[in-house]
Parts: C-alpha cells; structure tokens; sequence
C-alpha cells in the first residue's frame, strides 16, 4: 500500500523469511513498519501473549501510544500476528489508537477462518482455508486453545499433487499434531501429474511421524464427512481443512450425525 510519503511495508519481522527480505531490500525498501510477537527490540509494534482461553487471547502491545492491553475475540498466535499487522496499517493511514484497539477488540474472524460450523451429538466442527503446513500448525494449536481437552480430529483435503509431493514431511508433521487425521482424496486444480503424491501416502507419512495417531484416507469429501460421522464421537472437536472442496467435508459430518 502507499500514502503520502511514498511505499509502506508492513512487515512482520518474526519470521526469518520476511527479516532476511527486508535485509535484501535495504533503502529500497521505502517505509517500513515492522512488527512482531515476543520479537527483541527493533520493531514497530511488539505483542506479548499473556493468557489465552477458549473465548480469546489477552495480549499487551508495545508502539500504541506505549504499551496498551488488549482482548482479541479470535485464538491462536498467528491471530496475535495479523491484529499486529492491521494496527501498523492502521496507524500509517492516520486512524486513531482508540479506534484502532476497539476494531481488534471487536473483531470476531471471517468464515472459512476457524469458523465454527455448529455442533450435533456432543462433537463440535470448525471449518478453516489451512493449506500449508504452517497454516495447518497454527490452526491446530488455535483449535486446541477454543476446545481444551477435546480429542481433535484433523481433516485435511491436499490442496494439488505437486505441493502434496514437495512437502509431504512437513504436512505429516503438521498434522500429526492432532489426535487423528483423515485425509481427503487430493484435489487436483489444474495439477496434470497425479502420480507423484495421494492421500494414502500422505496418511501413511503422518504415522510414521507419529505412531499413535490413528490416520487414514478416507475417499472424496462427502465420503470423508460419512466417515468421521462414523467414528468421532461425543466430546470430540474436528477441524476440516483444505481448499477445493473440504467445506463440504463438515457439511456432510453435522447433516449425517445431525443438527440439534
């Protein structure tokens, strides 16, 4: 984005990739807010976490006019991270801070972003867009933090065959995660290669990682839907995520146990 005093980067200096581009920039990087979670000095906009419970986050943050406490309605670091990330866009467009800290304060997520889609005989769904690993890591840890000591299913629809191959250790890692993983058929998009990489592979990979993880795969997403139906049960919390066609996946799961 841009203002009056030319290009603005909002840039959050917690990960490695975005501090070692901006050190490539250099001057050419123009205005540059940084941010950051429990980050050293040096940035912008610093947030500590300071309790987190299922119906949010309470955080303090350095640069609003000092250091000021907010409670965000939203759960999981990566939250803490673009409310950060809003604020420094906000502050460069002039709004006020108490504008500002009411904005997070209030700000309750978008669908498809740890929305939870209901809940039928005791078990709970939410619905998220993760289709990388690090999205997948951080919505886990995001379910664990709403749903404490809930048995959590992670239901993943492999987002191409190309980008299942390339970081198949690292999604098996993400997802082992949980306490058990469905793995949806891979949704090609415009993939042409469908051999290099399936669900059963992927399923097979979050075993190996860890054993104790019950994982399968588990056919198209209304399959997957009828599949979980038959095996979550009361108590339990499932997170569906994926691109293509995984929001049918929680769709299929809350119609086959039904909807109170």
């Amino acid at each position: 984005s841009t203002d009056r005093s030319g290009p603005l980067i909002v840039a959050n200096v917690g990960d490695p990739g975005v501090s070692a581009l901006l050190a490539r920039l250099g001057d050419r990087a123009g205005r540059v807010i940084r941010f950051g979670v429990a980050v050293p000095g040096g940035a912008d906009l610093r947030a500590r976490i300071v309790s987190a419970d299922p119906d949010g986050t309470a955080i303090e943050v350095e640069g609003l006019d000092g250091t000021r406490s907010l409670r965000l309605p939203t759960a999981g670091r990566h939250n803490v991270a673009n409310a950060l990330a809003v604020a420094g866009a906000a502050l460069a467009l002039g709004i006020p801070v108490p504008e500002i800290a009411a904005g997070l304060e209030s700000f309750p997520g978008i669908g498809r972003r740890l929305q939870r889609l209901g809940e039928a005989g005791g078990i709970v769904v939410y619905d998220d867009y993760a289709h990388h690993p690090t999205a997948i890591r951080e919505t886990i840890a995001a379910v664990r933090q709403r749903e404490p000591g809930r048995r959590l299913w992670a239901v993943y629809e492999p987002l191409t065959y190309h980008r299942t191959a390339a970081l198949l250790e690292e999604f098996a890692e993400a997802l082992a995660a949980a306490d058990g993983v469905a793995i949806a058929d891979i949704w090609a998009g415009r993939d042409p290669d469908t051999s290099i990489a399936s669900a059963d592979g992927l399923a097979a990979a979050v075993r190996a990682v860890r054993r104790s993880v019950s994982s399968a795969a588990t056919g198209s997403p209304e399959e997957t839907g009828r599949w979980l139906a038959g095996r979550a049960r009361r108590g339990d919390a499932v997170l569906v995520m994926g691109g293509g066609r995984s929001y049918r996946i929680g769709e299929v799961l809350l119609e086959s146990i039904g909807r109170p």
